[in-house]
């Protein structure tokens, strides 16, 4: 229900969501966007203990910040052209009615303390930048960075898990089988028939159980795992993940494993040694993501921008393929912070964090390709990389 405005009533209930923490966002997120366009737009929430009230008030404020924005970057008289099209979407929002279709569309969020919108958030993220101090706006770029998150399996005969890990912490996956047991049973096998012993022999060699159990599990955790683009870690004794690489059939396995007994070690432990064992495996995808960058400044220069205003030009005429973003180690901070060790340009820090933004969103509502890398791997003086489709204008002889 709506008024005559266009503003939504505060007694239309909606899904409401108690969300603690980044990961459990993102959990939310994942199933109503796919992957290739999840963030595209600003997310937005209000704290919680807001009332209705409050959030209306809010979003008059928002109204008003939106607006002092578009002043303040009039004033830069050398950024006018990147300005007006880096302010489109927030200018588009100040319109009621569209700002609460967009809501309700799947791509932001807000939540208010009775539950008239979709999502309440129990803490104020770190890294949000910020409109006013009610809305905290989530930069897009933050959802392609969770592209370093990696699922990690536990394996042993008496404890099977899947869980989801990132620097953001850990949250369970369920659909897995809980032990070999269970994934026989689900196989049809008979209990009686399914003894401890039958597992495995006393060389630590498979049996022809152990092999079907890790079977069932492995189609459990391609079935949990939605994309199966994220890399998967296996934490076994050394017996069993050499079974479970025989039979498995995710497509993005991870070649190092971690040693362990999932029924020995704590999860929270095995995490924290998982990202110890992956952080390698990211930094050698950065290396690889940056050589192709590096190869593509050198072979095609025409088709190749590294001056932030002329790729938000491109990325305004839908002409980037691809932009390679230097991400560094804090994936998830405002990207002003990188840019003066990588080259300031004279860009005010604001105006050059929304600039990227703006760019890898534009360059992915497009059908162009986002690819984030370390700050160290990307080969140019140059937070941002992009191959255009055609060559620019300006470029041309």
């Amino acid at each position: 229900m709506s008024d005559e405005n266009g503003m939504m009533i505060a007694n239309e209930k909606t899904d409401h969501h108690e969300v603690e923490s980044m990961e459990q966002l993102l959990d939310i997120i994942d199933p109503l966007v796919p992957p290739r366009f999840r963030g595209l737009s600003m997310s937005i929430y209000i704290e919680a203990g807001r009332t209705h009230e409050e959030a209306l008030a809010a979003r008059i404020r928002f109204k008003s910040a939106v607006l002092d924005r578009r002043a303040e970057l009039r004033d830069e008289e050398r950024y006018k052209e990147e300005s007006a099209a880096m302010l489109d979407p927030a200018m588009e929002l100040i319109d009621d009615r569209k700002f609460w279709d967009h809501q309700r569309g799947g791509l932001a969020y807000l939540a208010t303390a009775d539950g008239a919108l979709s999502i309440q958030c129990a803490c104020r993220f770190p890294t949000m930048s910020l409109f006013g101090g009610d809305y905290h706006l989530l930069p897009m770029l933050q959802a392609a960075a969770t592209a370093r998150r990696f699922y990690l399996l536990g394996l042993s005969e008496g404890a099977v898990f899947l869980r989801r890990v990132s620097d953001l912490g850990e949250e369970a996956v369920h659909g897995v089988p809980d032990s070999f047991a269970q994934a026989l049973a689900h196989a049809g096998f008979q209990k009686s028939r399914i003894e401890e012993k039958e597992f495995s022999n006393q060389n630590n060699r498979a049996t022809e159980h152990s092999l079907q159990a890790l079977r069932v599990i492995d189609e459990a955790v391609r079935r949990a795992i939605p994309d199966q683009q994220d890399p998967l870690l296996v934490a076994a004794v050394e017996f069993v993940g050499d079974e479970y690489s025989r039979v498995c059939e995710y497509p993005n396995l991870v070649e190092a494993r971690l040693e362990g007994d999932p029924e020995r070690m704590p999860v929270s432990d095995l995490a924290d040694e998982a990202r110890r064992v992956m952080k390698p495996v990211f930094a050698a995808s950065d290396r690889e993501r940056g050589e192709h960058a590096a190869a593509l400044l050198e072979a095609n220069p025409s088709l190749t921008l590294t001056e932030l205003p002329a790729i938000v030009r491109a990325a305004s005429n839908a002409n980037i393929a691809s932009l390679t973003v230097a991400a560094g180690t804090d994936c998830l901070a405002g990207y002003s912070r990188g840019y003066p060790t990588r080259g300031d340009r004279g860009f005010p820090p604001h105006l050059r964090c929304d600039l990227v933004d703006f760019a890898a969103r534009q360059t992915l509502t497009t059908g162009g390709e986002l690819v984030i890398v370390g700050n160290s791997d990307l080969p140019a003086d140059s937070p941002v990389i992009a191959e255009t489709r055609w060559t620019p204008v300006n470029r041309r002889q």
